[in-house]
């Protein structure tokens, strides 16, 4: 972060048509992984709306805070956005939680078997 500005200074610039479009329905907005319920288990990880243009603004200003590789994710696809709340966009709580706390971004979904089965196969079937 610059003192002058108050902007990242390593912030790199990324063409639109190099990225796939965002599903927002289906994908987490901060990690960018399936949003995916475990339906024996749904409080294992769970998924919540995004209800409330507030949750935009703290995410944003949050990205502007943290500084690091993944507010430059998150705030490239709220950027892309053009009304949050009526794209029924989703979110994992772990992932809101971790990125509240200025930690890294998590790696790995931790998925059940049967769905991790389930979109392995899915695409061969189409």
């Amino acid at each position: 972060m610059t003192a002058e500005t108050g902007e990242c200074s390593h912030t790199k610039r990324k063409l639109r048509c190099n990225e796939q479009v965002f599903d927002w329905k289906t994908t987490c907005f901060l990690c960018g992984m399936p949003a995916l319920v475990d339906e024996k288990h749904p409080k294992r990880n769970p998924v919540y709306p995004a209800r409330t243009l507030e949750l935009y603004d703290s995410v944003m200003d949050m990205c502007t805070k943290r500084c690091d590789s993944w507010s430059d994710e998150v705030q490239g696809r709220l950027q892309q956005c053009i009304d949050f709340v009526a794209g029924e966009a989703v979110y994992h709580q772990k992932c809101k939680v971790m990125f509240r706390l200025g930690k890294c971004k998590p790696l790995v979904p931790k998925f059940p078997f049967r769905q991790q089965r389930i979109q392995r196969v899915y695409p061969q079937m189409c």
